[in-house]
């Protein structure tokens, strides 16, 4: 894709998408599935699972490459309801409070130590 279509997709608005031409839809669409991509190594590099977001990615190039051949609506409908799918569990993938199991358990193991200390001074 040359840089002038990627400026000009990069500035649709994802909700202005649909008024476009097919072919700018078609691209805007891989775009914001590159991006989507981008976001979920991101948020597992953080530490945070992006399971949910991936699984609604799985086959948007199957689905992408239909609607190319197609070329009816329905079907372009199709990926972009993957997108914004994976999109929603994207936010909140990056809402979630990463656990470390091991504190978690150290924190455990010592009440049960102090409640068990209390019990036998009791």
């Amino acid at each position: 894709m040359n840089e002038e279509i990627k400026t000009r997709i990069e500035k649709i608005n994802f909700d202005d998408i649909g008024s476009q031409s097919f072919a700018v839809q078609v691209e805007a669409y891989n775009f914001k599935y590159n991006e989507l991509r981008e976001a979920i190594s991101r948020i597992r590099k953080e530490g945070k699972d992006p399971y949910m977001a991936e699984i609604h990615l799985a086959n948007f190039k199957a689905k992408l490459h239909i609607a190319e051949v197609t070329r009816e609506q329905k079907d372009l409908d199709v990926v972009k309801n993957m997108i914004i799918a994976s999109m929603k569990e994207l936010k909140d993938a990056e809402g979630e409070k990463i656990i470390n199991i091991k504190s978690e358990i150290e924190e455990g193991v010592k009440k049960l130590i102090e409640e068990e200390g209390k019990k036998e001074k009791a």
